[in-house]
């Protein structure tokens, strides 16, 4: 169960009980129920309001740094786009973490967070698009986020052209780029100029550089041009196999599984405590409801004859059956207990 659904539960819980035991709240007029109920209702308030400012400030946290990977015709004949994201480290975990690609690559071909021991672990995710762009609101559970989409490469006879955009709307404090360089390619241009070229993974060339700082408002492209003159992808000439983020077979550790299990022990806590007092309201309240009302009030309730119409005098034997003092003879009920006298 996630943050969102978890404020969501304890509300509807919250707004059932006030409801359910509403009459019964009403009916109790004892001092302590009438001082604690209202210190347990802001206790309440204040928990879900403070859980759901936490939410918000995590639904946009900081981008510490941002490097975006070009793979042209690397498994596919299409360019493979990477986004590797660092939070900063005092991002309270888990967080909500929200990135943007083109609506036209349809859903992430992957979308993970990176565990302490360096694994990729599969993120839930969701997409909303407006327009020309998608935005992937996926859940961190970690501060190192990786997703990966496909984009369409304008392949014209021999000769590559890729063009990167980046919408803006973020701020990042460090941006930084690399370019794969496919197998078997020549005159290879990218614009912003890389710094660096340097062989890595796979024993392929990546050219590189660090572009700086982000703010919300910028935009920016990187274009790619090169000549090939096959088809041939990068993964079917060193024969590299294709490789997933793994689903997580436990809950993360660290804060992130802190964080989680604090917070529905909190909840669990207060469910049980309104629970167990709005069952103690209710039982009180039937009782008071269901009690016999005094004799003495059932004869202040009892009915007036009419005006002009004479009581009809009845008699008894002089002593109340009930608690035993003398009566009068004209006595209707006995002026000790209340009982109606026969």
């Amino acid at each position: 169960m996630d943050l969102r659904k978890h404020f969501v539960f304890l509300g509807v819980i919250a707004s059932s009980w006030c409801s359910l035991f509403s009459s019964a709240i009403d009916g109790l007029k004892g001092v302590c129920v009438r001082a604690i109920l209202p210190w347990l209702l802001s206790v309440v308030l204040l928990v879900i309001s403070s859980s759901f400012s936490t939410a918000s400030a995590q639904s946009a946290p900081m981008i510490e740094q941002l490097h975006i990977a070009l793979w042209p015709e690397f498994d596919r004949s299409s360019v493979l786009v990477i986004y590797r994201v660092s939070l900063k480290e005092d991002t309270p975990l888990p967080a909500w973490v929200s990135l943007p690609i083109p609506t036209s690559a349809g859903e992430p071909h992957a979308a993970a967070w990176r565990s302490s021991d360096g694994q990729l672990l599969v993120a839930d995710y969701e997409r909303k698009v407006e327009g020309e762009w998608a935005t992937i609101k996926l859940v961190a559970m970690s501060s190192t986020i990786q997703m990966e989409y496909y984009q369409e490469l304008d392949i014209a006879g021999s000769n590559r052209n890729f063009r990167f955009n980046w919408p803006g709307g973020y701020q990042v404090d460090a941006l930084s780029y690399e370019v794969q360089q496919p197998v078997g390619v020549s005159d290879v241009k990218v614009d912003p100029a890389p710094t660096d070229r340097a062989q890595g993974s796979y024993g392929l060339t990546y050219l590189s550089a660090q572009l700086g700082q982000l703010t919300k408002k910028d935009t920016f492209t990187i274009d790619l041009n090169y000549v090939k003159t096959s088809n041939e992808l990068s993964a079917e000439a060193i024969a590299i196999p294709q490789q997933f983020p793994s689903s997580p077979s436990a809950k993360p550790e660290g804060r992130a599984q802190h964080s989680s299990r604090v917070l529905t022990l909190v909840i669990g806590i207060l469910i049980v405590v309104l629970l167990l007092l709005g069952g103690r309201f209710y039982t009180q309240y039937r009782r008071q409801k269901n009690a016999p009302t005094s004799r003495r009030d059932s004869v202040k309730r009892g009915k007036r004859q009419p005006k002009g119409k004479k009581e009809k005098v009845v008699e008894n034997s002089g002593f109340c059956h009930d608690c035993g003092k003398r009566t009068s003879p004209s006595d209707r009920y006995c002026r000790h207990c209340g009982t109606e006298l026969h």
